[in-house]
C-alpha cells in the first residue's frame, strides 16, 4: 500500500522565498491554460493519455508563456490532466450508486451504463459529442438513448464548476528536477528553477529518503515548504478479531456493537469550532456591511482600511486549517484505539460522506465540519494500515429499527436514546445503529445500493414474519405485547 509522507523544510529566507513562490505562481499559470484544453469534454475524452498533448506541443516547438523549462510545463500538463481525470472519476463514482437504485432500467441497460461509467474517456466523450457505443450490449436505440440522456443530465446536475487553480501554492517535479544531498548533518534538497541550469537549495528537517515524482507545497504562515512524496507502508498482519459494527456521530467519533463509544471529546471540539465559525462569519457580514456603506457615502480611505485589516483572509484559512488539523488528530487517535482494543477482521459501516442540510443550522455547521470525508478517508486507510477491512452496508432505517425484535418507527428514536415502543428495548442509539449495520453485512436483500423505499418493506414484512410465526411466544427473548 502506497501513502503520501511530508518532509518539512525550516524556515527560509526571503531571497529563497521569492523564487520559490516565484516557480509556483507560474506553474499555477501554466496548469490553468491546460485544465482550460482538458476542460472540453470532447478533447479530453478523445485523448488517450497526457503524452499525446505533451508530444502535439512538442511538435509545434511549444515554449512555455509563464517562462517555466521544458521538464517543469510538462509536469504541469501532466498534473492538469490527471486533475480533470480524477474529476470524471470521481462523478463515474457517484453516478454508479444512482444507477445501481434505478429499478425500471433491464439488465442490458444497467450493463451498458456502468460500462460507460467504467471508463472516465467515454464519460467525457458521452457529454462532448456522440455517445460511445459497444457492439457487445444488444441494446435498442430508443433504451440506449434513455441511459445517455440520463447520464448526461446527471453529469451536468452533479458536476459543479469546471476544474481550476485557486491558489499558487504547489508545483509538482520529478526525479530529474531535484537533488537530496547531505552537508554537514543537514539534509538539503535542491530544486530547478525558472533560470535553466540554476538550483535553489532548501534545508529540510529530518532524515527522509526521496525519490521518484515530489510536490513541493508552500506553507506560507510559517515560511517553509513541504515536500510530499509517495512510500511503501509496511503491511500489518491481518487482524483476528470478530467483526464490529460502527456507527460515527457527533459526540463522539464512534459506537462500536458492543456500546463502547471512542472520542467523547470530539463533540465538544466541533461545537466549538461551529460556534466559532458562525461568530466570526456574522462579525466578518457587519464589517462588510460597514465597508459597503462607508464605500457609498465616499468614504474610501475608512472602507479601504476595514477591507485591507478586518476583511482578509489569510488568518481565517489559517484558523479553519488548523481547525482541520485537530479534528483529523482525534479521529486518527480514537481509529488507532479501536483497532488495538477491538482486533477486529473487518469494520462494517456505512460510508461516512454526509451531505445536504441537517435539522438545525447549527447542526449543519457541525456536520459540515465532520462530514466532508475526513473520518471516512482515515477510517478506510487506518483500517488497511493497521490489518483490518472496511466493509460498506446500506444505513438506512439503522438508527429506527430495534436490534431486538426488529420493529421499524421513527419515534423509537428520542435523541440520543433509543426505546421500542414495542417491545421496550432500551438503548443508547448509536449502539442500536451499530449492531444494525453489522447485521447488514451478510443480509442478501438489503444491498448497499437498496432503495430506502424498498428496505422498509423488507423490514416491515420481516417484523410481520416474525409475529405470525411467534403466535403468543417470544421473538428475541421478548414477549411482544402490542
Amino acid at each position: 500500500m502506497i501513502r503520501t509522507i511530508k518532509a518539512y523544510s525550516l524556515a527560509i529566507n526571503t531571497t529563497k522565498w521569492v523564487i520559490v513562490d516565484s516557480i509556483a505562481q507560474a506553474y499555477a499559470s501554466e496548469k490553468a491554460d491546460h485544465l482550460q484544453t482538458f476542460g472540453n469534454d470532447a478533447i479530453f475524452g478523445n485523448a488517450d493519455r497526457h503524452e499525446q498533448f505533451r508530444d502535439a506541443l512538442l511538435d509545434a516547438n511549444y515554449i512555455s508563456p509563464n517562462n517555466l523549462q521544458a521538464r517543469m510545463w510538462k509536469m504541469a500538463l501532466k498534473d492538469a490532466y490527471e486533475t480533470v481525470l480524477k474529476n470524471w472519476a470521481s462523478l463515474a463514482v457517484g453516478l454508479r450508486s444512482k444507477v445501481a437504485r434505478l429499478e425500471k432500467w433491464t439488465a442490458a441497460q444497467n450493463h451498458y451504463a456502468h460500462w460507460l461509467l467504467n471508463d472516465e474517456k467515454r464519460l467525457a466523450r458521452l457529454v462532448g459529442e456522440a455517445a460511445p457505443i459497444t457492439d457487445r450490449i444488444d441494446l435498442p436505440l430508443e433504451k440506449r438513448q434513455q441511459v445517455q440522456n440520463y447520464l448526461r443530465r446527471e453529469v451536468r446536475r452533479h458536476r459543479g464548476k469546471r476544474a481550476r487553480v485557486k491558489f499558487a501554492r504547489s508545483f509538482c517535479l520529478d526525479a530529474n528536477m531535484y537533488t537530496i544531498y547531505e552537508e554537514k548533518g543537514r539534509l538539503y534538497i535542491a530544486i530547478c528553477t525558472l533560470i535553466p541550469r540554476e538550483r535553489v537549495k532548501i534545508p529540510l528537517t529530518g532524515k527522509d529518503i526521496l525519490s521518484g515524482n515530489i510536490r513541493i507545497v508552500l506553507d506560507r504562515d510559517k515560511r517553509r515548504i513541504e515536500v510530499h512524496y509517495t512510500a511503501e507502508v509496511a503491511r500489518h498482519d491481518p487482524l483476528q478479531g470478530d467483526s464490529l459494527g460502527l456507527d460515527a456521530g457527533l459526540t463522539e467519533v464512534f459506537t462500536d456493537d458492543q456500546g463502547i463509544k471512542y472520542g467523547s471529546e470530539f463533540g465538544q471540539t466541533l461545537e466549538k469550532q461551529a460556534d466559532e465559525i458562525c461568530d466570526n462569519g456574522k462579525k466578518r457580514n457587519k464589517l462588510r456591511d460597514l465597508e459597503k456603506k462607508y464605500r457609498f457615502q465616499g468614504k474610501t480611505k475608512k472602507a479601504n482600511h476595514i477591507r485591507k485589516f478586518n476583511l482578509g483572509t489569510v488568518k481565517q484559512q489559517h484558523k479553519q486549517r488548523n481547525m482541520q488539523i485537530e479534528i483529523v488528530r482525534q479521529v486518527n487517535t480514537e481509529i488507532n484505539h479501536l483497532l488495538e482494543s477491538r482486533q477486529p477482521e473487518r469494520i462494517v459501516s456505512e460510508k461516512l460522506n454526509l451531505r445536504g442540510q441537517a435539522q438545525s443550522k447549527r447542526m449543519s455547521r457541525r456536520v459540515c465540519s465532520w462530514a466532508r470525508g475526513t473520518v471516512d478517508e482515515r477510517l478506510d486507510f487506518k483500517a488497511s494500515a493497521g490489518g483490518s477491512s472496511r466493509k460498506h452496508v446500506n444505513p438506512a432505517y439503522s438508527s429506527q429499527m430495534c436490534s431486538h425484535c426488529g420493529y421499524v418507527d421513527k419515534k423509537n428514536r428520542n435523541g440520543d436514546t433509543f426505546q421500542c415502543r414495542y417491545c421496550r428495548h432500551r438503548d443508547a442509539a448509536d449502539t442500536v445503529a451499530a449492531r444494525n449495520l453489522l447485521a447488514r453485512l451478510n443480509d442478501p436483500d438489503i444491498t448497499l445500493f437498496t432503495p430506502k423505499e424498498r428496505v422498509k418493506i423488507i423490514l416491515l414484512d420481516r417484523f410481520n414474519a416474525r409475529l405470525r410465526e411467534a403466535s403468543g411466544r417470544s421473538v428475541s427473548g421478548r414477549t411482544l405485547e402490542p
